[in-house]
């Protein structure tokens, strides 16, 4: 997730579950630009614009093993030259078929690959046939359920290890609900045990059950569910385990990357190191704990605060709850046990919107309307929210 998916939101992810974790997308060419620069003050690997020396990408040893960078690219040449470039430092290479941006259509990249099967399958089979690391795809469905499995038999033949699906059409946007419908279908067209990871409107922890059981994929991704609160593949794992515990084995943090970070980055400076709970049943963790981990996490990585800073704001409550999905923030309350509830579990309930009435409406015809939150949130109000959005440096934002 472009500005979201850095390193220290891809360290929180896997200290609180995640299997793997992605880079925000990286356009091929800007990649082949950069150079590679060991950085022993953080002990990180930084790729770095040649021109500007703009960060580009930075990665700690400590993710090695469980970081997937997603390139956009159109041609198959310079897709093979700005893998090999990072090739040592990550475990595989993804490839981006599914962005509806504007940018990424003009270049042929993203979804304008989707309607051009063969330049997709001919990039993929590039890069299986040059990279000693495992290549994936990300797409998006298209309405018609023959024509996404038409796609995916092409694209499980051309050697990539799983394709991820967003279930969403190249013209939707993450306000329209995600077809659930349609990942079925597409576990059916690929070989048996080939990896389909569903991606797409995947919010609550208590329902993956219910969803794995019925459409038959085995991975889970999480975009905005995890932006808003990275302790989310805890939670999963947990509610996962306890219905699913043949499938699904408990969540060994002594043995998991989780205890690595911890240690590394000092998450717990008042008391040893205590390992996560294996079985977590009782939903997420509390958000201001999330935000404080992930600021911590910033400071130790040298994240830009500006970046660091626009990160938090989309997991602040009042607003990271509502910028998307539009969920009524009404409801939510904190439970007994420190995590986040909903009064109600329809999480796709329509938050309220009062009319506001300004120059450029009467100018226009048109309604302005802005979202009905409430004033304090596990103690967070809108003062702070907006304290937080002034910041211009670290000590502030803590």
């Amino acid at each position: 997730m472009v500005r979201v998916g850095t390193l220290p939101m891809r360290l929180l992810a896997l200290r609180y579950g995640a299997d793997l974790v992605y880079s925000p997308e990286i356009i091929d060419r800007r990649l082949i630009c950069c150079k590679r620069v060991e950085n022993e003050k953080l002990g990180t690997v930084d790729y770095v614009a040649g021109s500007d020396g703009t960060l580009c990408l930075r990665i700690h040893p400590i993710e090695k093993d469980n970081l997937i960078v997603q390139i956009g690219t159109s041609d198959p040449e310079l897709a093979v030259k700005a893998a090999k470039l990072v090739e040592k430092d990550v475990a595989g290479i993804d490839v981006n078929c599914g962005c509806p941006k504007r940018f990424s259509i003009q270049g042929g990249m993203g979804a304008a690959l989707l309607s051009e099967p063969d330049k997709l399958c001919k990039i993929l089979k590039a890069l299986v046939e040059n990279l000693s690391i495992p290549v994936t795809c990300k797409i998006r469905i298209f309405k018609s359920t023959e024509e996404t499995t038409d796609l995916l038999k092409k694209l499980s033949a051309t050697g990539v290890k799983a394709i991820a699906i967003h279930c969403r059409t190249r013209y939707e946007s993450p306000t329209d609900p995600g077809h659930w419908e349609a990942f079925a279908p597409a576990v059916q067209a690929v070989p048996k045990d080939f990896p389909i990871i569903a991606n797409g409107d995947l919010f609550s922890p208590q329902s993956l059950s219910e969803f794995i059981t019925s459409t038959g994929v085995t991975s889970l991704m999480f975009a905005r569910g995890a932006q808003w609160n990275p302790s989310i593949f805890l939670a999963a794992r947990g509610y996962l385990h306890s219905a699913l515990p043949e499938q699904f084995p408990p969540f060994d943090p002594e043995s998991h990357i989780s205890k690595n970070i911890c240690l590394t980055f000092k998450l717990s400076t008042v008391e040893p190191y205590t390992p996560l709970p294996q079985h977590v049943t009782n939903g997420m963790q509390p958000i201001i704990k999330m935000m404080q981990e992930y600021v911590k996490i910033s400071y130790f990585t040298d994240m830009p605060y500006q970046n660091a800073k626009f990160t938090l704001m989309q997991m602040f409550p009042p607003v990271g709850y509502n910028r998307k999905k539009r969920v009524n923030t009404e409801g939510w309350k904190e439970s007994e046990e420190g995590s986040w509830k909903r009064e109600s579990d329809d999480l796709a309930q329509e938050i309220e919107f009062v009319e506001e009435k300004t120059e450029d409406n009467v100018e226009t015809g048109k309604k302005r309307r802005r979202r009905a939150e409430p004033d304090i949130i596990d103690g967070l109000d809108k003062k702070k929210a907006q304290a937080l959005n002034s910041a211009k440096s670290f000590k502030e934002i803590w």
